[in-house]
């Protein structure tokens, strides 16, 4: 079973080195680049030349090492100001310090209201007419930095956290300062990381100990109405059941996949997955799983590799850019084998995100198969008397 999932990227989503959910990861767009280094000694002369040199405008062209230290100062003032301000740090001293008082704020105040107080007491300061051209100067230093605070905390712990991993990485010398360290900061994982969970350590026991997880999560007497749809015959409508109660897999549990049944031009495809956008997810099928030539069993187990297709990319698009799972789909599906080829066939079958589809369609075929018996077992005639009460029930 071949499966065309269609990338994230296609519907306008990015994959950025600081991450798309992140927004405050993007703060470092403005920062020095991943691993430049220092000039030698011997680039001396060259360099003392460039920091005499100016740029079109008239302003002298920064060198490496000053960006460098007007970032991490600026990371550095930015922490200071959470730690300044954070309500939960504060003694009456440092209070009354800040907003210049020997009252103290009542104990209820957050660090917003503390720097809210800040700025209202200050601008109270600034409107008197004896001050001093020092003193206003002063008074109005104070209240930018407030503000600037204020920014800071509607952040949240988010921000401070952001902060703190840039604080590290430029604390680094800039030779190690690479991509692979950058998201190892973030929780990301790197490019060589993604290319093992992808297509080196999937192996069926591993897959198949995932995979259960999500099956776990079906509740069997929902089965019963696939195998209701399962003795009529009619694999539309079978399929039909099984992507009803397999919609949990997708964004909205209460809308199923489209479904499309056609004529493939490859003969090895029986059915392949598609995102189109706006929470809908699209599967497809071969006309030729609804001949005779396919048992019901069969198609069971194809439709339940494409709807945890639809898991796998519902995930991509929804989790969190820390979650490696997401991101192995995601790597694998802008890496993804084809099966045209039969050579790479095996490479096809075992890569992440098919081995995983390949594990699930069985054992979902292998559930149903189970509640079908449990089904029998439970309802089929116990002892003559019991036939014979079923034959008369059917009489009347």
């Amino acid at each position: 079973m071949r499966s065309t999932e269609a990338s994230p990227s296609n519907h306008g989503e990015t994959n950025s080195a600081a991450g798309d959910k992140n927004s405050w990861s993007k703060i470092a767009e403005e920062a020095p680049p991943f691993g430049k280094k220092i000039n030698s000694d011997s680039d001396n002369s060259a360099q003392d030349q460039h920091n005499n040199e100016s740029d079109v405008s008239g302003l002298p062209i920064r060198t490496f090492e000053e960006a460098d230290k007007e970032w991490r100062d600026k990371l550095k003032r930015e922490l200071s100001l959470f730690d300044k301000y954070d309500y939960t740090q504060q003694t009456e001293e440092s209070l009354s310090d800040l907003l210049d008082s020997t009252s103290t704020p009542s104990p209820t105040l957050d660090s917003e209201s503390l720097i809210e107080n800040v700025i209202w007491v200050n601008r109270r300061k600034l409107s008197r007419t004896d001050l001093s051209k020092e003193e206003r100067e002063d008074i109005e230093q104070k209240i930018k930095e407030a503000e600037e605070a204020k920014m800071l905390f509607e952040g949240g712990e988010e921000r401070k956290a952001e902060l703190k991993r840039q604080m590290t990485y430029y604390d680094l010398p800039p030779s190690e300062r690479t991509s692979d360290m950058w998201e190892k900061l973030h929780g990301r994982m790197t490019e060589d990381e993604k290319r093992t969970a992808c297509f080196e350590s999937p192996t069926l026991e591993s897959a198949a100990e995932f995979t259960k997880t999500i099956l776990d999560r079906i509740d069997v007497r929902t089965l019963d109405k696939i195998i209701e749809a399962k003795k009529t015959g009619d694999k539309q409508v079978l399929v039909d059941e099984i992507t009803t109660r397999l919609a949990f897999m997708t964004q909205f549990d209460n809308q199923r996949p489209v479904v499309e049944y056609i004529n493939f031009e490859n003969g090895n495809d029986e059915g392949c997955h598609n995102y189109l956008g706006y929470g809908i997810d699209k599967i497809t099928l071969d006309k030729k799983l609804l001949t005779d030539a396919y048992d019901m069993d069969y198609v069971i187990m194809t439709v339940g590799h494409e709807m945890f297709h639809a898991y796998q990319n519902t995930l991509m698009r929804n989790a969190e850019d820390t979650d490696k799972k997401a991101q192995a789909y995601k790597y694998n599906l802008e890496h993804y084998i084809s099966a045209e080829n039969q050579e790479d066939y095996w490479k096809y079958h075992n890569q992440l995100v098919e081995i995983e589809a390949f594990c699930f369609g069985e054992q979902f075929r292998d559930l149903v198969s189970s509640r079908e018996r449990y089904l029998y077992e439970r309802d089929k005639p116990k002892g003559l008397l019991d036939r014979l009460n079923r034959i008369l029930k059917r009489k009347k």
